[in-house]
């Protein structure tokens, strides 16, 4: 009848609506979670980005790859940023583009030699 209906359909929605509760409460500790984890991967890549800037001592093959698997690393962890919006992340993602500048300006006659040895 439309009473067993009406409770039904009552039912329904206090369900539908403790779901939705639920849903925004676990998305909301997902995006923590994920934003702690990301912060730690853009602070890593950013120690890896300052040791092949600073370390002298390395072999340019080894610090090519540092540098390039510290800004491939920051590229794909950037993807998790636009879902957590991080402000501790986004204030590394930046350090971490500037170190990338520096690396490049500071160290450009490295990697000139390192690209043309590897086109001969």
């Amino acid at each position: 009848t439309d009473a067993e209906q009406a409770a039904r359909q009552a039912k329904i929605d206090a369900c539908t609506q403790k779901q939705q509760a639920d849903q925004k409460a676990f998305d909301k500790e997902k995006n923590a979670y994920d934003g702690d984890k990301y912060t730690f991967i853009a602070i890593f890549n950013l120690a890896v980005l300052l040791i092949a800037l600073f370390w002298t001592s390395l072999n340019d093959t080894i610090m090519m790859a540092l540098f390039i698997g510290a800004v491939f690393a920051t590229f794909i962890a950037t993807i998790q940023y636009f879902g957590t919006n991080s402000k501790v992340g986004f204030v590394v993602l930046v350090a971490t583009f500037f170190a990338a500048l520096f690396f490049i300006n500071r160290k450009r006659a490295m990697l000139y030699d390192w690209a043309t040895k590897k086109r001969r």
